[in-house]
């Protein structure tokens, strides 16, 4: 599992998030700075021998440390959580792991040597999962619709917009020479984009995933230590989240789900929402 280096792109995205960052008292180049320091301490730690694996995890520890300051001043971009990931993966931290190739894989989820690391994270996790991926012929048939971002759905949306537009303002005042089957060709790419734009967009914001990132905690049928056990879950196992309860001030629980007929309570701090926005705050 090779480490992004893509230093250009990050620049690039560090300039498109300069409004978030400018409220840290983190610079755009100390972030780029902090990239390249943990992108080599991250190289160096993998070409360690195994005789040198204890050196080897603490510098994959000081890499993750600096991977997450940078995130922690609202620099996202998929480079450094696919990095993360992939540290946390040689810690045999599988939770963490997949949760950042997870919010990578937001930004890119057509990216194949992302999806391979998820599956090699996966093939570890100690619980059974449903699989909640489409069928291999609808992701073949919608490519556009689960192999984009949803940024870059917008974009298509929006140019298939433009291009409808144009081609009816063409026809309606030039119908001798634009024939009205163009009109139709640029018609149906803008309702099948701002329709594929549309179920993502619900999905990010409605739909709630978390993961595990506990070695082991209990699923309980109420939102108390005190309530029976139903089931227990492991590191890296994914959960769909049903509701959230604040307890007091300091203590919120999660009703979540692993498959239709397994559900419970579990506490906050065992898992991370995958889409930060939406995540709540740590418990202590």
């Amino acid at each position: 599992m090779k480490a992004l280096t893509s230093i250009p792109i990050l620049l690039l995205g560090i300039f498109l998030h300069a409004d978030a960052a400018s409220k840290q008292p983190l610079s755009d180049m100390d972030a780029l700075k902090l990239f390249n320091q943990a992108s080599t301490l991250y190289e160096e730690a993998s070409q360690l021998s195994s005789e040198e694996s204890e050196m080897a995890m603490n510098l994959y520890r000081e890499a993750a440390a600096l991977y997450t300051s940078i995130l922690d001043r609202d620099f996202q971009h998929p480079d450094i959580y696919y990095n993360l990931g992939n540290t946390h993966y040689k810690l045999n931290d599988l939770g963490k792991a997949i949760l950042n190739y997870r919010r990578a894989q937001k930004f890119m989820p057509g990216d194949p040597d992302l999806r391979q690391n998820i599956l090699s994270a996966k093939s570890k996790i100690l619980d059974d999962e449903p699989d909640r991926r489409p069928p291999a012929l609808l992701q073949t048939l919608l490519f556009w619709h689960y192999d984009s971002s949803l940024d870059l759905l917008a974009k298509l949306a929006f140019v298939a917009y433009l291009l409808f537009c144009i081609t009816l303002c063409l026809r309606i005042y030039f119908k001798s020479v634009l024939p009205r089957w163009v009109v139709s060709l640029t018609f149906w790419p803008f309702i099948v984009l701002t329709a594929s734009f549309a179920v993502r967009y619900h999905e990010a914001n409605t739909v709630k995933m978390a993961v595990v990132v506990a070695d082991s905690v209990s699923v309980r049928a109420g939102y108390s230590d005190r309530e029976i056990e139903r089931f227990p879950v492991h590191a890296g196992t994914e959960l769909l989240v049903e509701e959230i309860k604040d307890v007091t001030s300091d203590e919120r629980w999660l009703k979540i789900a692993l498959d239709k007929d397994l559900r419970g309570w579990i506490r906050n701090n065992a898992v991370e929402i995958i889409n930060q926005s939406q995540s709540p705050p740590d418990a202590e």
